[in-house]
């Protein structure tokens, strides 16, 4: 992928210039993006209620209120000034939003621990495992920009060890799961970012084509445009050339029907020209066309009037 590297950590970019060509290109999407999976995220967040209900009853109140008038009165905040005031949001750097999403991500996970430090039941080591569907919902659904990706994935590990060192002690039903439980997780962790590297690249390399594409349609543009106007003038003397003239003679010609505006034509020959090329050489006789046709042009350049090359040493005069 040419131009497009990594950072000693990690991290994918481009150069200065085309990262922030990229960062607001893509920012009203992403804004768009975060919005629809929060609202499915808030959705399921409380559906979890019911692993609340059946895993830690004895702190199920504390659950509720965590996620019902915690969480979710604050994540509803956000969704709707997303919403409301999407063009003040667009406004603010990128990743100001990138870090309220994650944050977002960060306080569900520490809602789900809050319950689990507190709890005394003997499932709490199994509840831990509504850890890994907020960890690959961070990293898979709503996509953090990679180097975000794996601040939200270190903080959900320490969230998990967290909860392991409050669990000391504790009664446990399968106390052998600890390890194979944190390994999963380290696991989920590594195969997740890998999937978000790799989105984030593709994305990355489909603007960089996107871009590519738009400067080759631009020089293509502008050729189509200098060879239009070449076509148009000529390329002796720099003054329009017969074909021009022929087309401006005609609209002429039209608003001379509508308007009654009128119109003369005077035909000029420069004298002698073939007896004072023959004399003095071809690049003289080029020499004394341009002169003439920068006369006639500065003469014309008060006026309303129209100069083209007729022909040889011919000029034409619309006026």
């Amino acid at each position: 992928m040419s131009g497009l590297g990594l950072s000693r950590f990690g991290r994918l970019r481009f150069e200065p210039a085309e990262e922030a060509r990229f960062v607001q290109d893509s920012k009203a999407a992403r804004q768009t993006h975060f919005l629809i999976s929060g609202i499915f995220s808030l959705v399921a967040f409380n559906l979890f209620l019911l692993s609340d209900w059946m895993m830690v009853p004895d702190r199920f109140e504390l659950a509720l209120r965590l996620r019902l008038v915690v969480y979710t009165p604050v994540a509803l905040f956000f969704l709707v000034v997303c919403w409301r005031f999407r063009e003040f949001v667009l406004g603010l750097p990128a990743a100001v939003t990138e870090w309220v999403a994650m944050i977002g991500g960060v306080f569900a996970a520490f809602c789900l621990v809050t319950v689990l430090l507190l709890t005394d039941s003997p499932y709490a080591g199994m509840y831990r495992c509504g850890l890994l569907p907020i960890l690959v919902f961070g990293t898979l659904v709503m996509r953090f920009r990679f180097q975000l990706a794996v601040v939200f994935c270190g903080c959900i590990i320490a969230l998990h060890l967290l909860t392991v060192w409050g669990a000391q002690g504790a009664p446990s039903p399968y106390p052998e799961l600890e390890v194979p439980m944190f390994l999963l997780l380290l696991m989920v962790a590594f195969y997740t970012l890998a999937m978000n590297f790799r989105t984030e690249a593709e994305e990355r390399l489909r603007f960089q084509r996107k871009e590519r594409a738009a400067a080759l349609r631009r020089e293509l543009e502008a050729s189509q445009a200098r060879l239009e106007a070449l076509s148009r003038q000529d390329a002796l003397t720099g003054v329009p050339n017969r074909r021009r003239f022929d087309e401006v003679a005609w609209q002429c010609w039209q608003r001379h029907h509508q308007t009654g505006e009128q119109l003369a034509v005077m035909l000029l020959d420069v004298d002698h020209f073939k007896a004072f090329n023959d004399h003095h050489g071809h690049p003289a006789g080029d020499q004394c066309l341009r002169l003439v046709a920068k006369a006639l042009q500065d003469t014309l350049a008060s006026g309303d009037g129209t100069l083209a090359r007729w022909g040889g040493e011919e000029f034409i005069v619309l006026l």
